[in-house]
């Protein structure tokens, strides 16, 4: 009997907690909508394409230097890659995105005269109206010397081409994550014309984060042995490794040319934490830590956006200051980026496919 009695007494205490459950499990699908209104973009300022697969074709030109101060602090050695060249496709669907770009070798101009370079890099994105995160990794080999002839005037009288330094390599890798407080009237996607589309024009302030690593290598001492004299032993090195973090304040702002025509300009300085090393064959390893700095990335974005088809240009540059310098190298790294591309059902897709 007793078993009885606690085996309806669990019956009815289940069946009450399933209740209960269902009754919260409603509440929630009643209030869902309400949320979601209240954390989607206004329609009147961005209009959303959801399930829509893009598919871009995307050229990249890359600027970038690697330079090492000399015992004056006026001169420099001036590394860059040859043909900074590179092209490849993008995908985004809603709210994840990624391109990759590689570098063509039929592009590559004055092969012989400036070395051969080989360039990857991988973009990816997820962007919700509230928060904006992309990550980008970089990877450069083969580098020549641009200014050798502020070393040595007499270079091209006994040379046809540059200093080629093909042992030369450079990893980077950027992340950033920032909350937008306007995240009702434009988005990160609508801001560059992809995922989806402005209809009028608004700015929004952002408060984040960002991440930077920049790994340098080389076979041998990164100044030549004829110009040892001119710099510092400390700069005559095979390996450095930056580390740097910190908090980036901004502002974005899209200006609707026309209904479909639109120029986006934003701007995201920081302070970071520096800390790094390097090695040189003199020295072997030295560790640097405590040091702040500034990262701060800029962004413009001319284009057209229609529901199907948007193209546009963007000039991207991330600028790497230390206050006081800790590093042996200094680093600039800006790159120029064409896009074109069409708007796909993804369902539509999906069910042909089947």
């Amino acid at each position: 009997m007793k078993l009885r009695l606690i085996l309806i007494y669990l019956f009815i205490l289940s069946v009450s907690c399933l209740r209960a459950n269902a009754q919260e499990l409603v509440l929630q699908q009643e209030s869902r909508p309400f949320r979601l209104q209240r954390t989607e973009p206004d329609s009147n300022y961005v209009k959303l394409y959801k399930n829509k697969l893009l598919i871009s074709l995307i050229g990249t030109r890359k600027y970038q230097h690697i330079e090492i101060e000399a015992n004056d602090h006026f001169n420099h050695l001036r590394y860059k890659p040859n043909n900074p060249y590179s092209f490849g496709a993008g995908l985004s669907y809603n709210s994840l995105s990624i391109d990759l770009t590689l570098k063509l070798p039929f592009l590559t101009h004055e092969y012989k005269k400036k070395g051969k370079t080989d360039i990857l890099r991988v973009r990816l994105g997820y962007n919700r109206p509230r928060l904006w995160f992309s990550t980008m990794f970089q990877y450069i080999r083969g580098f020549y010397l641009e200014n050798i002839q502020t070393f040595d005037p007499q270079w091209f009288t006994a040379n046809e081409n540059f200093l080629l330094r093909p042992d030369i390599q450079n990893i980077s890798w950027y992340t950033a994550a920032y909350y937008s407080f306007n995240h009702s009237n434009i988005t990160y996607q609508s801001s560059l014309g992809w995922e989806q589309r402005q209809k009028k024009s608004a700015g929004t302030f952002l408060l984040g984060a960002s991440v930077f690593v920049n790994y340098l290598s080389a076979d041998s001492s990164m100044v030549p042995g004829a110009f040892a004299e001119d710099f510092p032993k400390d700069m005559e090195l095979t390996e450095q490794l930056n580390f740097q973090y910190g908090l980036n304040f901004g502002y974005v702002h899209t200006l609707l040319l026309t209904p479909n025509f639109y120029l986006t300009l934003s701007l995201f300085p920081g302070i970071h934490y520096q800390t790094a090393h390097y090695i040189t064959p003199l020295t072997g390893k030295k560790d640097i830590s405590g040091d702040f700095g500034s990262v701060t990335e800029a962004r413009a974005v001319i284009g057209y956006n229609s529901d199907k088809y948007f193209a546009g240009v963007t000039l991207n540059e991330i600028a790497i200051l230390h206050f006081p310098s800790n590093t042996v190298l200094t680093n600039g790294y800006a790159h120029l980026k064409f896009f074109i591309g069409k708007r796909f059902n993804f369902r539509t897709l999906h069910g042909k496919h089947k």
